[in-house]
């Protein structure tokens, strides 16, 4: 989970509740910062501040849709603008849910939760695909064995070896 604030003891109490809840994170001090992490490595989740110096959230996610739909690469606001407008404009540049600070932490931890088990959906539909595609190929081998196997019993029946009648 990647966690973008500008603000280091915001960023570093959300390290502190998620790392309980034993979340895997890295942090980010802006929007550019968390652009780079996500060109690198590989994240589940994405909290990430509005109003920050260099890139803000906004703009920040702009360039994460640009490469990531909602699915692959959640995205929550976690911001002290509570604003209406503000959250209906996260919400329409593809945010996947909006957070006001201060931050219940039970709440957020699960919108977190919701976000993670909705990504990992079509993961696991998609592995359970794939086992039941190899399943059904190794049950089309072994019918294909049995088959071929009973023929062979069927011409040993009804042929004599000897005679070939």
């Amino acid at each position: 989970m990647l966690i973008v604030d500008d603000v280091e003891d915001n960023r570093e109490l959300l390290v502190r509740r998620l790392e309980r809840k034993g979340c895997l994170t890295a942090q980010a001090e802006n929007g550019l910062v968390a652009i780079e992490h996500i060109a690198k490595q590989e994240f589940d989740l994405v909290l990430l501040d509005i109003m920050m110096p260099v890139l803000n959230g906004i703009e920040a996610l702009k360039r994460i849709r640009c490469s990531y739909s909602a699915d692959a690469l959640p995205v929550i606001m976690v911001t002290a603008k509570a604003g209406t407008t503000d959250i209906v404009e996260a919400l329409q540049m593809g945010a996947n849910d909006y957070i006001t600070q201060p931050i219940d932490f039970s709440v957020a931890f699960a919108r977190i939760q919701t976000q993670l088990n909705r990504k990992r959906t079509p993961e696991a539909l998609d592995a359970s695909l794939q086992e039941l595609e190899a399943a059904n190929q190794r049950l089309k081998l072994e019918i294909e064995q049995r088959e071929r196997a009973d023929n062979l019993v069927n011409h040993l029946k009804s042929h004599d070896a000897l005679t070939s009648i």
